[in-house]
């Protein structure tokens, strides 16, 4: 099922939300009430030269300390093809737990999962780009749900 009704003025709700000063106050942001730069989802202020170019050695140490970590990426995501995230997730040589298998959630198939041993879950979701709860919200609450309480994502509709 397609979301419905996503406001395409959400993006300018979020904007004017993020930059009311109780909203800040009570996120603890911008605590220094600077006023040169409103709050934005992307800035050229700060360039960031010291991020990594990859974040397999962070997954695989958490990996390693045995967290368990859940890795998602809507189906047709432009930004991050779920194709790279898995290819990526290809070079940790990590041995398959779970063969890749359709999810469902109300009776579609939701996306599809593949489980690595180690901990490591990785999980598509059908019909969502890259802000998944926004495009997918019942299927994100699916997976976030699922995750917390550490049960697998339904196997049959």
């Amino acid at each position: 099922m397609q979301a419905k009704n996503i406001d395409p003025c959400l993006t300018y709700y979020v904007y004017a939300y993020l930059n009311l000063p109780e909203v800040q106050k009570a996120i603890h942001a911008n605590v220094t009430n600077i006023k040169l730069f409103d709050w934005e989802p992307c800035s050229d202020v700060i360039n960031w030269n010291d991020y990594a170019i990859t974040t397999i050695p962070i997954l695989r140490e958490l990996v390693d300390s045995i967290v368990r970590v859940w890795m998602y990426s809507g189906h047709i995501d432009g930004r991050v093809p779920f194709t790279s995230t898995l290819a990526s997730l290809g070079t940790m040589k990590m041995e398959t737990k779970a063969l890749w298998r359709p999810w469902f959630h109300e009776g579609e198939v939701g996306g599809y999962i593949q489980v690595f041993k180690g901990d490591l879950t990785f999980v598509t979701v059908r019909g969502a780009g890259h802000m998944v709860p926004s495009n997918q919200p019942g299927r994100a609450l699916s997976l976030i749900s699922h995750f917390l309480t550490r049960t697998p994502l339904p196997d049959k509709p």
